[in-house]
């Protein structure tokens, strides 16, 4: 990891739980644009960001004409409520940005568990905390058959959502087995557009006879 280069210079300025800002340019072609990657090491996820924004605090710098800044926000799939180490190099060098690598606690943007089951099927939540009062779909697969059974709204109000704090509530969802659902087939559950999986999925299905209703509620 190199950050002695004298034909490059950049620096990160600033992160949160939202994304990144800096400046990168090449020594040798002052007025020329060079673009950044971003690396997380965690979800290893691999991002490619053009330094072009212009900055009068970098021209009056010397650092060319100043279009050498930019900004990134961090995709959905690192809100995780994990720790991330982040390293920021220009493309096609060994060369780090100052300040890299470094490491930052992203929290989760999406909640929602699945915590009810009978022989009919089952019942969750999820909504997403940045529009706590929109509902979200969510998406059923049998993992067993690669089949996805369903998309469904989870729009229904409860009200032990709403006091704990969950948006207005109305978040809820159930979800009936069709027939081709027998014994021991894997069902996943994620919300629509996402990779977040609600917790308790994916499950194990188990029909038993006089099978009586299982809360996973605390």
């Amino acid at each position: 990891m190199s950050y002695k280069d004298k034909d490059y210079d950049g620096y990160i300025e600033s992160f949160d739980e939202t994304g990144l800002t800096g400046w990168a340019y090449n020594i040798k072609c002052p007025d020329t644009p060079v673009e950044v990657e971003i690396y997380d090491l965690s979800t290893q996820t691999r991002l490619t960001v053009a330094a072009v924004l212009y900055r009068g605090d970098l021209k009056e710098a010397g650092f060319g004409n100043g279009c050498h800044g930019f900004k990134c926000s961090f995709p959905a799939i690192m809100a995780d409520n994990e720790h991330h180490t982040i390293s920021v190099k220009i493309s096609n060098t060994d060369f780090f940005l100052y300040n890299s690598p470094f490491e930052i606690y992203i929290p989760a943007m999406y909640e929602g568990y699945i915590d009810g089951f009978d022989n009919s099927g089952f019942t969750g939540w999820a909504y997403d905390k940045k529009t706590p009062d929109t509902p979200v779909d969510v998406e059923i697969y049998d993992v067993t058959t690669q089949t996805h059974l369903t998309t469904i709204t989870a729009d229904t109000y409860r009200k032990d959502l709403e006091e704990a704090g969950v948006g207005n509530g109305c978040h809820a969802f159930r979800y009936d087995y069709p027939a081709t659902i027998t014994d021991n087939h894997t069902i996943s559950v994620k919300i629509s557009n996402t990779d977040f999986l609600l917790d308790n999925s994916p499950f194990t299905v188990c029909l038993l006879a006089d099978y009586p209703p299982v809360s996973l509620l605390s």
